[in-house]
């Protein structure tokens, strides 16, 4: 044949019968379970049934071993145990159990999952977010910093230079978890089958485009403080401290900082560029600020070589407020809302949007449930209400620190204890991550007795004093604790022992008075008003309880 005609042959070839697009490989092992290697990415499900590990670049995007998490998972009042996992075909993987089952489907750039719900109850699929998928952004290209509170059924998600974009017909909900992750839950009713779509990639220019629109690109200015929503404890009624702080991935001479936004007084910010203090060598910056109190506040950072910028950045939401600490049993934590077909049905949200919880490493708007319980729980709490209550009250942002777990004694925090360590631990992290030298908070508010109601009062203030004096000690603050009126348990005398010994606190200046929560009864409590936890509406009413105990004490501090 001619070259000319084996020539035309080849193009005919390649324009009729285009180049076979390679398919994802797939390695089983007995231990590792399922490993694919996809052109865009690399996977793994493991020996229980569940995607647990997807690398896009050199961004890990599922987080799984804390808590309960597999990285992906069904949930039915605990994790849903697949029974069987096998290969179907070249690019699928079937897992299944007896109440639920998922098919994964891979291709070179993503991958299908196809997840039912087998059982007669409500179930959820989870997948868990790592925090170092720091951004999202719905449908519509409008960019979230990481953890948020979100209701997206079409979203990307951003690491560094890599992305990962989900798709699903219905609802889904994205809330924040332990350590920093995004939760990803898709809400399945008995029966129901969902098709979720993934697609991995790279960030692309018009992503870095409206990340900078919205002021979080992720690119050479990395703002470590403020946090976004972040709660600055203020020192007296009209201002606070403000540490502004981070590090630069390019060469500068200087960095600027400039405030907006509106003071307790609804006054605005005189908004002008400031120095930050800025070290070449190691490429980092850092100053103090003093603020008016309030918020939420803007905070714009800019670098400059040569008068020019050369990289920006911005903290869209922080403020200068109140902080307080929660600890104690259940009612400290998400137990209330009991009573209905889903746990979800009684949480509660912010209703003013200035109220901001904090796990230990980062912050977000303080919807149920809140972070950093050391219980876990995933219920209801009083802390939006509170937090409501009181920034209707003072103007400014509220901060709150939640750690409790339910159904524990005092003999379960004393010193040295999981515990004890677990609150202490949380406010030493709230200490490192607010201004070096000034209060991070304003108090502790402790809920807790009815697991020790028949405790005689002597013994009990005994206990909690000594917890106290221990905490104030090794955290190295001499700070005020609320305790309230707690002992009540459905059938038992309302007058419990313990009660005693709270009150003896209270006498001895041990610690402050708290609301009465055994007086909060009947339509206050969860399964018709025989439960020991709070309703819903009995959430709300707690929450302003601790405001009104709280809020004449703070006056005096603040005058």
């Amino acid at each position: 044949m001619k070259l000319r005609s084996l020539a035309a042959l080849l193009v005919f070839v390649l324009f009729t019968n285009p180049i076979a697009q390679a398919t994802p490989i797939i390695q089983s092992d007995a231990k590792a379970g399922f490993t694919i290697k996809a052109e865009s990415y690399e996977a793994t499900v493991g020996t229980d049934g569940y995607l647990n590990h997807l690398r896009i670049g050199e961004q890990e995007f599922l987080l799984p071993d804390i808590d309960i998490s597999r990285g992906t998972y069904f949930h039915q009042g605990g994790v849903v145990k697949m029974s069987k996992t096998t290969r179907t075909n070249a690019g699928t993987i079937d897992s299944e159990g007896p109440l639920a089952s998922v098919r994964y489907a891979f291709t070179d750039n993503g991958m299908t999952w196809t997840v039912s719900n087998n059982s007669k109850a409500p179930m959820f699929f989870f997948a868990i977010l790592p925090s170092s998928v720091s951004l999202g952004a719905d449908a519509k290209g409008r960019f979230v910093t990481m953890p948020s509170a979100q209701n997206w059924n079409e979203s990307s998600w951003f690491s560094e230079s890599s992305k990962l974009t989900f798709l699903t017909k219905g609802s889904a909900r994205q809330w924040a978890w332990l350590q920093g992750s995004t939760v990803m839950e898709i809400n399945l009713a008995p029966g129901e089958k969902r098709v979720l779509e993934l697609t991995a990639g790279k960030v692309t220019d018009a992503d870095r485009a409206g990340m900078k629109a919205a002021g979080v690109d992720l690119g050479d200015l990395r703002i470590s403080s403020p946090g976004e929503l972040q709660v600055f404890q203020r020192t007296k009624r009209t201002e606070g401290p403000v540490k502004v702080a981070g590090k630069l991935f390019v060469n500068c001479d200087s960095v600027e900082v400039r405030f907006s936004g509106k003071d307790l007084n609804g006054k605005a910010l005189k908004s002008e560029w400031q120095t930050v203090a800025y070290n070449s060598a190691n490429s980092t910056f850092g100053s103090l600020y003093t603020l008016t109190a309030g918020g939420w506040y803007t905070a714009e950072l800019r670098a400059l070589k040569s008068g020019k910028e050369v990289a920006t950045a911005k903290v869209a939401q922080f403020g200068v407020g109140e902080v307080f600490i929660g600890a104690g049993q259940s009612n400290s934590t998400n137990s209330g809302g009991g009573g209905s077909n889903l746990p979800t049905d009684g949480r509660i949200e912010t209703k003013s949007g200035l109220v901001s919880s904090f796990d230990g490493k980062t912050w977000r708007i303080a919807n149920d449930p809140q972070l950093g319980t050391h219980d876990k729980s995933q219920g209801g709490s009083f802390w939006p209400a509170f937090g409501d209550a009181m920034t209707a009250r003072y103007h400014v942002p509220i901060g709150v620190v939640v750690t409790g777990h339910g159904g524990t004694s005092i003999n379960q925090w004393k010193s040295g204890s999981e515990l004890f360590n677990w609150t202490l631990g949380r406010i030493k992290e709230l200490e490192a991550s607010a201004v070096p030298g000034y209060p991070s908070f304003r108090a502790l508010l402790w809920h807790q007795g009815e697991s020790d109601a028949d405790m005689k009062g002597v013994a009990y203030a005994n206990g909690l004093g000594t917890i106290i004096r221990e905490m104030r000690q090794q955290s190295g603050r001499n700070f005020t604790w609320f305790v309230a009126k707690a002992s009540y348990r459905p059938g038992k005398p309302l007058e419990a022992p313990v009660t005693q010994g709270q009150k003896e606190l209270w006498d001895k200046r041990v610690a402050l008075v708290g609301p009465d929560t055994d007086a909060m009864l009947g339509e206050l409590r969860d399964h018709g008003g025989k439960g020991i936890h709070f309703s819903k509406v009995g959430l709300k009413v707690h929450g302003e309880a601790w405001a009104e105990k709280v809020a004449p004490w703070l006056d005096q501090q603040i005058k």
